[in-house]
């Protein structure tokens, strides 16, 4: 009687403590995320700043410097990505300011012209920093120690361990999902003019092509049929400016990241960068 007593006693300790966890991990959330970033915090404080920066992937152009009554520079901001970004037109532009250009919006009398546009701006779902791991071992001690402790009085501590390690796991594959590492990433592509003396000569062209084959359902003795056409245009023009491109991603990281923390990160660094590319 004593040895089925104390067995029930063990499995309502199991029980109890799966459902008090249950509840802890999934239904005071905010608390639970407060309680487990404190903790990486000590662990890992990086993991709960944001870290980022930006790059380019072409070499900036070798623009030549011009007299300080030729620093004017005609600017434009777009965002043809979709996403909610706010207009970094008035930034920029006092960025350029700030070194020294007047900003004009009459491209005739500008030195350069600067087009900024904004083609991508979302998550970077690639990106993985092993928060699984250290999730389990934070929060899967705890719930694994009070169980294997409780059963092992009650001469099953292999039970104990095992049900704490399946509980660590699950809670720690939990927290994992919602404190994950996310990155950011905002892609801005930018064309870049500077005046050139007797100006240029541009050929642009534009194709189009379609093609239509079909095959009776027979095979290629009942017939076969097809057909395409193709059309090229060329066209020589003459332009004032010399033009460059390049392609600029800001990229930022951090536990539990959202797009609205993400934003002023990735603006502050790309202005910093687009407002520095003029000699």
């Amino acid at each position: 009687m004593n040895s089925i007593t104390r067995e029930m006693r063990c499995r309502a300790v199991v029980l109890g403590a799966l459902m008090a966890c249950a509840t802890f991990v999934l239904g005071g959330c905010r608390t639970t995320d407060a309680m487990y970033r404190k903790t990486v915090s000590v662990v890992d404080p990086d993991k709960t700043m944001l870290q980022g920066g930006v790059r380019w992937m072409n070499p900036q152009p070798s623009l030549r410097p011009v007299s300080p009554d030729k620093m004017v520079v005609y600017l434009r901001f777009k965002n043809t990505s979709g996403s909610p970004l706010p207009n970094l037109q008035s930034q920029i532009k006092s960025a350029f300011e700030a070194a020294g250009y007047r900003v004009t919006r009459d491209p005739n009398e500008a030195q350069f012209v600067v087009t900024a546009d904004a083609r991508y701006f979302g998550e970077n779902r690639s990106k993985d920093a092993g928060g699984s791991m250290l999730a389990g071992a934070v929060f899967g001690a705890i719930p694994g120690a009070i169980i294997g402790n409780n059963l092992g009085r009650g001469g099953n501590a292999a039970a104990g361990a095992a049900a704490g390690a399946v509980l660590g796991a699950a809670i720690g594959n939990i927290m994992a999902n919602r404190n994950k590492m996310i990155e950011y990433d905002l892609v801005v592509d930018l064309r870049i003019g500077e005046r050139v003396r007797g100006g240029v000569r541009t050929v642009r062209k534009a194709s189009e092509s379609s093609r239509v084959s079909h095959a009776d359902a027979a095979g290629a003795e009942a017939g076969r049929a097809s057909g395409g056409s193709s059309e090229e245009q060329r066209a020589e023009v003459r332009e004032d400016f010399l033009y460059h491109q390049n392609r600029l991603v800001g990229h930022v990281t951090r536990m539990a990241l959202t797009p609205e923390e993400a934003v002023p990160f990735l603006e502050k660094r790309i202005v910093a960068a687009v407002g520095s590319i003029l000699p």
